[in-house]
C-alpha cells in the first residue's frame, strides 16, 4: 500500500487535488478532519483543539487498509505542525512525534499559484507564499519525499500520475 499526503497552505487546491487523484488512481481517500471540526464548532478553535484534530486525522490515516493499493491523504501532520506553529508559535509533541510516524510515502506540496478562494474557515489570504516556503522547508528538514504540484487541476493530476508512472506504478 502506498500513502500519498497532500499538503500545503490554505487555498492551494489540496482537497480538490486529493479528490481528483482518488478518482484518477482508483485510490482510497482520507478526508481532512479539521474542516469537519470547524463546521461543527462554527469555525472556532483554540490551541488545545489542534491536538484533538491531529489525533482524529492520524486515526483516519492509520485506518488505511489493503482494500486499496493507494491512499490519498487530504491533510496530515505536517499541516497540523505548520498551522500550530504559525498561529500559536508552538506545537504539541504529539503532532511533532507523529509527523514522521504517519508513514506517508510521498508528499504532494500544492503551490498557491491561483487566486485565493474565499472560505469562512481560512485565515491567511496574504501569507500563502510565506506558508508555502514553511512547508517546503519542513519537508526538506524532515527529509520527506515530495514533489510540487502547480498549475491547473488537470496539470497537477497529470504531473502526479507521470511521477508515479516514472516510479514504476501504472494506472
Amino acid at each position: 500500500m502506498i500513502k500519498i499526503g497532500i499538503t500545503g497552505p490554505e487555498s492551494s487546491g489540496k482537497t480538490e487535488l486529493a479528490e481528483a487523484l482518488s478518482l484518477k488512481l482508483n485510490a482510497g481517500l482520507v478526508k481532512e478532519y479539521a474542516r469537519t471540526f470547524l463546521e461543527q464548532n462554527d469555525g472556532k478553535y483554540n490551541y488545545e483543539d489542534l491536538d484533538f484534530i491531529a489525533k482524529k486525522q492520524l486515526s483516519a490515516i492509520h485506518s488505511c487498509d489493503d482494500s486499496k493499493a493507494i491512499w490519498i491523504i487530504d491533510t496530515e501532520m505536517l499541516v497540523m505542525k505548520i498551522w500550530s506553529e504559525y498561529k500559536y508559535q508552538r506545537c504539541e509533541s504529539f503532532i511533532l512525534d507523529n509527523l514522521t510516524l504517519q508513514n506517508i510515502d510521498l508528499y504532494i506540496l500544492c503551490k498557491p499559484d491561483f487566486p485565493w478562494q474565499e472560505d469562512p474557515f481560512r485565515e491567511h489570504p496574504e501569507e500563502r507564499d510565506a506558508l508555502f516556503t514553511c512547508y517546503e522547508n519542513s519537508l526538506i528538514e524532515y527529509k520527506l519525499p515530495y514533489i510540487i504540484a502547480l498549475g491547473s487541476l488537470k496539470e497537477r493530476v497529470e504531473m502526479v500520475v507521470e511521477y508515479l508512472e516514472n516510479k514504476g506504478l501504472n494506472f
